[in-house]
């Protein structure tokens, strides 16, 4: 009798500390998504800080206003679907604003000569490629976290004590595949 109840409590105690390990873990993961979120956010408000004053420059010196309206279109979009917090809309707003972005690249280029020695340009130029980088690096990482809570949080025993504490699986930030391209950073503004 003595060793079956100590068996059992054994396995009694073995049991509540996986489920508190669990819960642990899940509430630790939510809490990566959310930073790496905040980060993403950060890096994008800090873009959108830089972008116009590269439009703008490059509008002023080559006159190149229908590219240069699309990505203040494209730009307007990302700041609406970041505001909404709804990473499929996000996602889609930043697929068109790295095509309009290819677009300024090529338009661009076609004056490479006036702007090849322009320090502020190339200043510029390279904060914009820099943030786009780190944004990507960022998503990489949201993405990844995104996909091992939905992972876990499916996974058995875990899905009991998901279930019991509401975690819910979450969206990750995906480009629209038909449009994406293999967009060489560096090459957009360099």
């Amino acid at each position: 009798m003595g060793i079956t109840v100590f068996a059992l409590l054994a396995v009694l105690t073995f049991a509540i500390v996986y489920l508190i390990a669990t819960y642990n873990d899940l509430v630790e993961l939510k809490h990566d998504i959310d930073a790496t979120r905040l980060d993403l956010d950060s890096l994008i408000a800090q873009r959108h800080e830089e972008l116009p004053k590269l439009i703008d420059y490059c509008r002023e010196k080559l006159q190149c206003d229908p590219v240069c309206d699309r990505i203040d279109q494209c730009m307007a979009a990302v700041f609406k679907a970041h505001q909404q917090g709804d990473v499929t809309i996000l996602g889609e707003a930043e697929t068109a604003l790295r095509k309009a972005l290819s677009e300024f690249h090529t338009t661009t280029n076609e004056f490479s000569d006036d702007l090849n020695d322009d320090e502020r340009h190339s200043y510029l130029q390279n904060r914009v490629a820099t943030l786009q980088i780190a944004i990507a690096d960022r998503r990489e990482r949201y993405n990844d976290l995104v996909g091992l809570n939905n992972m876990r949080i499916d996974r058995f025993p875990d899905i009991f004590v998901a279930r019991r504490f509401d975690f819910k699986a979450m969206d990750g930030l995906h480009f629209q595949e038909e449009e994406m391209m293999q967009l060489e950073i560096k090459g957009l503004f360099v």
